[in-house]
């Protein structure tokens, strides 16, 4: 099937355009210099019509012309207040526009400029507008009020504390943001309002007993008895302790059962400055890198000191095996020792065997880091037993490294940011110091690893609450 011609008729010729280089000039407005104004007419009066009637008129006639004023406020804070009058000849109307009422007083998104194109320059100069806004003419009949002046005085009365606060309120109950709505309605619940006191007589009641109430403290008595009141989520520790030895009670972290329980004491004695020995329990994956690089350490040190390390070593080989147990897999542990241990299901993990921990260790990890429900159906652990177990580990580690640790190697084994780390640190009343680049022994600078030194320092401190500084509005 053959396509149809296409019908001339049906044909437009496209206008052919010139293209043309413009230069664009703006032109800035100049101090002491009016801007040109741009008004429009609803109207429908047409200056440009109408001057070419009055000029087609007999020139022994005296028509007038088309007369245009310009007013500015002068008022201070109002000298952007801007309005022109156009007077036509031998008529009693006048057209009046301004940028502050009616039309010119909403909100405009964007400025209007002046474009003036010249032809034989090719330059488009832009100039910007009086007012910033192009003007609404509107009729006016001389003689006649437009209650101009009473609009212009709303702004002007007076509103009352209460008032203001109420419209306030409005604005932000309307327009405000979801944190703005919950501190104002915060504020108004903590605000004591004059009626709900009653008369003068009640209100100086009031305030004699708020006085003489001897439970009313100050900010500073407030927070010395908060911080006396807190209970912290840390191991048990000795305020009056004069060495960081005694600062942390090792017997109470590491129970005498615990410590007869752990079956793998000699072991890590004989591997002890052994390379071979530690390469091997590295190749058996039976031991976390922590621990095996402390083995190198001990080589140095007494007897005594070597016997608590390798302890400390052994409890922590275990509780890092806890830690990095899957979140789901604790609901499905086993006690063996305690009265709990019938949790049994198809799913039930059994310590002893799945990370070889010790039935006492076992016992008294779930007794600390762990929950029982009332049911004893399952067994949780909140965040709360989450973070008393990072700083059971993160002690252990202070003292095997004899309270000047490098917090990198447990944010490894952790996997955890230094950062992540440092506040379970400062809540332990630890210092961070940041090491000399001379002093970290390291090939690759650009490393955390011996970048920050966590100290213990004495008297043991805490971090204590601090009223917050409200900002100067």
């Amino acid at each position: 099937m053959e396509e149809a011609p296409h019908s001339p008729n049906h044909s437009r010729k496209r206008k052919k355009r010139k293209k043309m280089d413009v230069s664009l000039d703006f032109v800035p407005a100049k101090e002491g210099h009016a801007c040109p104004f741009v008004g429009y007419f609803p109207s429908g009066f047409d200056p440009l019509q109408f001057k070419q009637e009055h000029e087609t008129q007999s020139e022994q006639e005296d028509p007038g012309r088309l007369k245009v004023s310009a007013y500015q406020n002068t008022e201070k804070y109002k000298t952007r207040q801007h309005q022109v009058v156009v007077t036509p000849p031998d008529t009693t109307l006048d057209f009046v526009g301004t940028n502050y009422l009616g039309e010119g007083a909403m909100w405009q998104p964007g400025n209007y400029v002046l474009g003036v194109f010249d032809k034989e320059s090719l330059t488009l100069q832009l100039l910007p507008l009086s007012g910033t806004k192009v003007l609404r003419m509107e009729p006016r009949v001389r003689g006649l009020d437009y209650d101009v002046d009473s609009l212009s005085g709303v702004t002007d009365v007076e509103m009352s504390k209460e008032m203001m606060l109420q419209k306030r309120n409005l604005l932000t109950a309307t327009f405000g943001t979801h944190k703005s709505r919950i501190k104002q309605s915060r504020y108004e619940r903590s605000r004591v309002k004059e009626e709900a006191l009653g008369d003068k007589e009640e209100i100086g009641r009031f305030f004699q007993k708020a006085g003489d109430n001897a439970s009313v403290l100050t900010t500073e008595e407030a927070l010395q008895q908060a911080n006396a009141a807190v209970k912290r989520n840390i191991p048990p520790y000795d305020l009056s302790a004069t060495t960081p030895e005694r600062a942390y009670i090792f017997d109470k972290i590491i129970t005498l059962e615990e410590q007869n329980s752990l079956n793998d004491i000699e072991l890590l004695k004989a591997a002890i400055g052994k390379e071979e020995k530690i390469s091997q329990l590295r190749e058996e994956k039976a031991y976390p890198e922590f621990v095996l690089k402390r083995l190198y350490i001990m080589k140095n040190i007494e007897e005594e000191r070597q016997n608590r390390g390798v302890m400390i070593l052994s409890y922590m080989r275990h509780l890092l095996a806890f830690y990095n147990l899957p979140k789901h897999a604790i609901h499905s542990i086993v006690d063996p020792m305690g009265s709990h241990g019938n949790l049994e299901s198809s799913n039930a993990i059994d310590l002893r065997s799945y990370a070889h921990i010790p039935d006492a260790v076992v016992a008294k990890i779930l007794k600390r880091f762990t929950t029982v429900h009332r049911d004893k159906a399952s067994r949780t652990q909140s965040a709360e037993k989450r973070d008393l177990l990072i700083s059971y580990i993160i002690v252990l580690g202070l003292m095997v490294d004899n309270f000047h640790a490098d917090p990198y190697d447990l944010a490894v084994e952790m996997k955890k940011s230094i950062s992540a780390l440092k506040r379970y640190y400062m809540e332990l009343g630890c210092k961070f110091k940041t090491v000399k680049e001379a002093d970290r022994g390291v090939v690759d600078l650009k490393s955390p690893q011996r970048l920050y030194e966590a100290v213990l320092p004495l008297p043991l401190q805490f971090p204590m609450l601090k009223n917050k500084l409200r900002r100067k509005i």
